[in-house]
Formats: structure tokens, C-alpha cells, sequence
């Protein structure tokens, strides 16, 4: 995997809706682990369970990330998520640990630094996380950009119009999560390509105008919902026939070689940032 010798003797934690990832790099060796979590898992578990891993390797790691499904304006507390278990979750929480450099980060953002391990030398990196909701983080001149309140990128609101002609949020059109709740209603395989390939087209819109808006080197692809059949042939057809194509000359279009831990690798490189 690419750029992970700057990781050593890092723990980084991707604290999703559905599991926890947790990853940790010793030396030259990897470490990682994934537990289910849920609505009904609560911060207390939460704490128990990232202890219990980061304090499995009897080390003293140089830092831990967590990166994390909502929003921190400062990298310490978590200040909007609909996860019960982050509710009001801050570095403190983590203060029997004893590590002097604990971070948190949106997933999002903590996917666009995993795609800037992989393209260090890109100029602008947009990360687009595709699993229970929809996110974007954005690194420009190897920097993350967060906006003037730190919530940049948080695309799942974007309101769209849908089959229907209601107004709608995005993200209950195109996320892994919601596509698939609507095929396992629907036996027939012709009606499920139909809304998979619905999700891909409506997440296309989002991606075309991001690309017009910030002119990307690199979108870097994360998340289980880009994995349903056709999904990735519909998204980057579409995105191609509808992308002014001065913003195609240069325009990388990848999958994260980090598999469902990118959000791990992301927060683990959000502590080298100064």
C-alpha cells in the first residue's frame, strides 16, 4: 500500500454507522480489526471499544486519529452527528490513554487525506465517501480545505429533485445505504439495475459539479456503495459525457486501494498535519 512507512507507530479508528474500522501500524507491520456498531451502540461502548484495541498492543503509539461519520469544527469534539454513540465525544474521552496527539476528523476528510497518501502529488484531491450517506473531502495543494466553519464537502443535503418531482435530500437517492434497502424490496433484477443505476446517475450530478467547481486532479472513490453491479460503469460514463472536457484532460477517476479502511489510513495521516 502506498505511503504507509509515514504511518508508523500510528492507531487510526473509522467510526462509521454500520462498523468500526481500527487499524494500527507498528514498525513495518499493519494491524486491523472491524466490529459492527449501530444506532443502538452507545459512547461508553464506543470508548471500551477503542481502548480496548489501541491498549491490545501494549505500545506507546505516536498518536491516535478517529475519523468519524458528522462534523468537528476544531478536531477535538464532535459538534453534529446522528450517531448516538459520538454524541458529545471528545479527545477527553480518551484521556486514560495517555497519548499526547489525538485528532478527530470527518470521514470524509479523513478519506481525501487516505487519497493523498496514494497521490501525493496531486494538486486537487476530491474524496467521495459512498456507504450509509454520502460525504466529499477536499485537499488542495496537499492541504486539507474545510471551509470558513470546518464543514466543507458535506454533500448528503444537497437538495435534488427526484423521479417524482419532490425536493429532496441527495443522499436518500444515491447512498449504498438506501439503494440498498430499495433493492432487497424488489425481487426483479431489471427493477434493481434501475435504481442502482438511478443512484449512480444523481450521484454523477453531485460529482460533475463539484469537478466544475474546484477542477480536480483526482476524485478518489471510497465506500461499499460504489460496489453494486454497474454502479462504477454508470457513474464514470455519465460523469465523461457531461464534464466540460477541458476538465477531463488531466482528471484521474480511482477507486481507494485502502478497501473499507481508507477512513483508518486518513485519520492516521490527519496527525502529521501541523
Amino acid at each position: 500500500m502506498k505511503g504507509i512507512r509515514q504511518l508508523k507507530n500510528l492507531c487510526g479508528i473509522d467510526v462509521g454507522c454500520t462498523n468500526i474500522k481500527m487499524t494500527a501500524v507498528i514498525g513495518d507491520e499493519l494491524f486491523q480489526n472491524s466490529i459492527p456498531s449501530g444506532d443502538n451502540f452507545s459512547k461508553e461502548e464506543l470508548i471500551q471499544a477503542i481502548s480496548k484495541f489501541y491498549m491490545s498492543f501494549n505500545y506507546n503509539f505516536e498518536g491516535l486519529g478517529i475519523a468519524f461519520s458528522g462534523c468537528t469544527s476544531d478536531g477535538l469534539r464532535v459538534c453534529d452527528t446522528s450517531l448516538r454513540c459520538l454524541e458529545n465525544l471528545s479527545v477527553n474521552d480518551f484521556a486514560h490513554l495517555n497519548c499526547k496527539n489525538i485528532k478527530l476528523i470527518n470521514d470524509a476528510n479523513a478519506t481525501a487525506l487516505a487519497g493523498l497518501l496514494e497521490y501525493p502529488d496531486a494538486k486537487v484531491l476530491l474524496g467521495i465517501t459512498n456507504g450509509t450517506g454520502i460525504g466529499c473531502g477536499i485537499v488542495i495543494n496537499g492541504q486539507l480545505f474545510t471551509g470558513a466553519n470546518g464543514f466543507a464537502g458535506q454533500i448528503y443535503g444537497n437538495p435534488t429533485v427526484d423521479s417524482n418531482g419532490e425536493i429532496v435530500k441527495n443522499g436518500k437517492i444515491c447512498s449504498g445505504s438506501k439503494v440498498l434497502k430499495k433493492i432487497v424490496q424488489i425481487p426483479e433484477q431489471e427493477l434493481q439495475q434501475e435504481i442502482i443505476e438511478q443512484a449512480a446517475t444523481y450521484l454523477g450530478i453531485e460529482i460533475v459539479s463539484l469537478i466544475h467547481s474546484f477542477n480536480p486532479d483526482v476524485v478518489y472513490l471510497a465506500g461499499g456503495g460504489f460496489s453494486f453491479p454497474n454502479y462504477m460503469d454508470t457513474l464514470i460514463n455519465f460523469i465523461h459525457q457531461h464534464t466540460y472536457s477541458d476538465f477531463l484532460s488531466n482528471l484521474k477517476i480511482v477507486q481507494t486501494d485502502f478497501s473499507s479502511y481508507s477512513g483508518c489510513f486518513g485519520a492516521m495521516k490527519h496527525l502529521l498535519i501541523k
